[in-house]
């Protein structure tokens, strides 16, 4: 009884700390998303339509460095006046650029592009970890002329400070999608907040069960049965509050990084809302511990057994219905509309989830008496099928908890994932064989400009192969260099093809993008050498090395995709501690049951190891079938959109539910090993 009572104050501990911690990351996920956006704005130029209301004119552009996006923000003062870049104390010399200290490592690659560094942009408008670069043109009547011309350059009226209408650039370009992760994180930890504080308030009930019976027998007021519930619950309570706490506080302060995200807090933004916070934490934490505390009286109780919201036929028809609308949507999916698209699936999930307890208890009915006849012998009033048989949905409660969890984050991780475009970076070269990709963008005569700058990149390499590539004019060849012609013409069709279109004989210019890619088979570093040749455009031509693009982008949504897993994966891991909880409450009711047979059979040790084996078997099936309903709807989803599955968050969650049923097991066993030789003739 004592350890009973010990193992439902360590439930209302574990509640409260789940609890504060879910109020936290509800709380810290629009504290640092609106930081984020604040210091990407107060450094982005406000954008105005007349030269007259200009202080300098901007473009904004991206280059990638060792699979790291770079922003870059080009600027140039209008009138011969100057402007000074958010970050910087003073302006920029033509021709000088200012770097993030992130960057400062790549002075060398950066001063090759654009030219000397000047000055190092301070971190206030710096995101953590961000490559940034300032830029002035070294031929500013230049680009000043294209932003009259309404060529790719713009004019501003100053920078956006704390206001919304930056034009915004750098890492904070990728991070639009963050506006659905409030929402997400609301998703994901209701469930199972909500089902922690019933479980926990049942294990409450039953502790005081006794006590307040006997206050309720003497006419003991309300208030006496609320103090009674205060006394047995602060205690745990608080401990859970402060163990929450103090992780909270660590997290704060930066002592340690958010997991799987890499990424630390920002202290300061706590700190100005330290009063706000308090206030928050205590409103969620009393109103927990008041529903917690809040006694129910014996003639308010509920009925014991109380009809389930969704019956057996419903839950399979629910269920059914689920899959074929999947079904369908896989096989019609061209045809369907993107609005009908999105409800569609959100109907299958809901149908799916509404059935699959009701779908599992009957499946655990029917594998139970297909064993039983495989074997050929009457089990069904054996220790291991007797209670399956009769109480499928208990069985298959725990499997049913971690499918509703799979369905759902299987969906939220891989649609993030797809749509964001999180697919698998592009394959690297062969060895020896060096790419280089050069970004044009030209002004005035279109086409003499593309020709004049692929004849510097082919008169500064003859060994080199290269070609000039524009959006839907195809690829044209300029040289072949030395080359391996079975190398090139493979590229061709298979790298630039798709992107740009079938190889021409010559690309006439019809807009100011166009892109030149040489090809290399020697040893000398081909980036820098493009690097150092000097394109005579107004704007500076980036040059990357192919494909880290979109190896950086990719890296870029792999990092993003953390947060999402992270979410699901906690919210399962809390799910799973709810379901644990309950299970802890009911072990001991189901050890005593057999405690009496164990005792008198002197065998022990045989029956504790089959309800173990049993609950454990049953468990791991029902969560096998459950895993393999969110895969499925994952492969209906998904597959047609882009091929993206969310491989890491079902291996993560599989992992975990198998160490909770392995924990349920072994407590399963322990409990009938000890009720059975601590059983007396007449002890309930």
């Amino acid at each position: 009884m004592v350890h009973q009572l010990f193992v439902k104050r360590i439930i209302v501990g574990l509640t409260s700390f789940f609890l504060m911690m879910c109020l936290f990351a509800l709380a810290a996920i629009p504290i640092e998303l609106d930081a984020r956006h604040s210091i990407a704005n107060s450094r982005s130029p406000e954008y105005v339509v007349d030269e007259e209301d200009a202080s300098f004119a901007y473009r904004v552009d991206n280059l990638f460095i060792d699979s790291h996006l770079v922003g870059v923000l080009e600027l140039e003062p209008v009138g011969g006046g100057f402007v000074v870049p958010v970050g910087l104390s003073d302006s920029l010399e033509p021709g000088h650029i200012a770097v993030s200290k992130a960057a400062v490592q790549y002075s060398d690659i950066l001063e090759r592009q654009f030219g000397p560094v000047q000055a190092v942009i301070d971190e206030s408008v710096i995101l953590e970890g961000e490559l940034v670069v300032y830029y002035r043109p070294s031929n500013g009547q230049a680009f000043l002329d294209m932003a009259r011309k309404g060529e790719g350059v713009y004019f501003a009226s100053g920078f956006a400070n704390d206001g919304r209408t930056g034009a915004l650039f750098g890492d904070i370009t990728y991070e639009l999608w963050s506006q659905y992760l409030l929402p997400i994180a609301l998703l994901v930890f209701a469930f199972p907040l909500i089902q922690n504080l019933r479980t926990t308030r049942a294990a409450v009930d039953e502790s005081l069960a006794g006590e307040r019976f006997v206050l309720e027998s003497i006419g003991a007021p309300r208030r006496e049965l609320i103090r009674h519930s205060v006394n047995y619950l602060y205690k745990p309570f608080l401990l859970g509050v402060s163990l929450a706490a103090l992780l909270i506080v660590v997290l704060i302060a930066g002592c340690m990084s958010v997991p799987l995200t890499g990424f630390r807090l920002h202290t300061h933004l706590y700190t100005d809302k330290l009063a706000l916070l308090i206030g928050y934490f205590a409103l969620g934490a009393g109103l927990a511990f008041a529903y917690l505390a809040w006694p129910r009286l014996q003639w308010a109780r509920p009925h014991s057994h109380r009809r389930r919201l969704v019956g057996t036929g419903s839950g399979l028809a629910l269920f059914g219905l689920g899959i074929v609308i999947a079904a369908i949507m896989r096989l019609w999916y061209v045809k369907i509309p993107s609005n009908l698209m999105v409800f569609l699936m959100l109907a299958s999930v809901f149908f799916v989830l509404m059935g699959l307890h009701s779908t599992l208890a009957v499946l655990c009915t029917v594998m139970t008496r297909v064993a039983i006849r495989i074997m050929g012998k009457d089990l069904r009033a054996g220790v291991f099928f007797r209670w399956v048989i009769h109480h499928p949905y208990d069985a298959s409660r725990t499997g049913t908890f971690a499918g509703s969890f799979v369905s759902v984050g299987v969906i939220l991780v891989a649609v993030f994932a797809t749509i964001a475009g999180a697919q698998v970076p592009p394959p690297r070269p062969p060895d020896g064989i060096q790419i280089v990709k050069t970004s044009l963008n030209c002004d005035g005569d279109y086409t003499a400009c593309l020709k004049g700058a692929a004849d510097r990149v082919r008169s500064s390499d003859p060994t080199a192969a290269v070609y000039v590539a524009a959006y839907g004019q195809g690829v044209a060849q300029v040289s072949a260099g030395q080359v391996d012609p079975a190398f090139l013409s493979q590229f061709i069709h298979y790298g630039l093809g798709p992107e740009y279109g079938g190889e021409v004989d010559e690309i006439s210019l019809e807009s100011r993008w166009a892109w030149i890619y040489t090809i290399s088979d020697q040893n000398s570093d081909l980036l820098s050498h493009v690097q150092k040749i000097t394109f005579d455009t107004a704007i500076v031509a980036l040059s990357i090395i192919d494909g880290e693009n979109g190896r950086a982008i990719a890296q870029i949504y792999r990092q993003q995709a953390s947060w999402l897993t992270l979410l699901t994966t906690l919210s399962f891991i809390y799910a799973m501690v709810s379901v644990w909880m309950q299970f802890m409450r009911e072990a001991g009711h189901h050890a005593k049951e057999f405690a009496s047979i164990a005792s008198i059979t002197g065998k022990a040790d045989m029956i504790a190891r089959t309800i173990s084996m049993r609950l454990t078997l049953v468990n791991i099936i029902t969560g096998i079938l459950s895993l393999s309903v969110g895969i499925f709807l994952a492969h209906q989803f998904l597959f047609p959109i882009g091929g993206f599955f969310p491989s890491t968050f079902i291996i993560s969650v599989g992992a975990i539910y198998l160490m909770f049923t392995l924990t349920q097991g072994i407590l399963m066993y322990v409990l009938v090993r000890n009720e059975a030789s601590s059983w007396l003739p007449g002890k309930r």
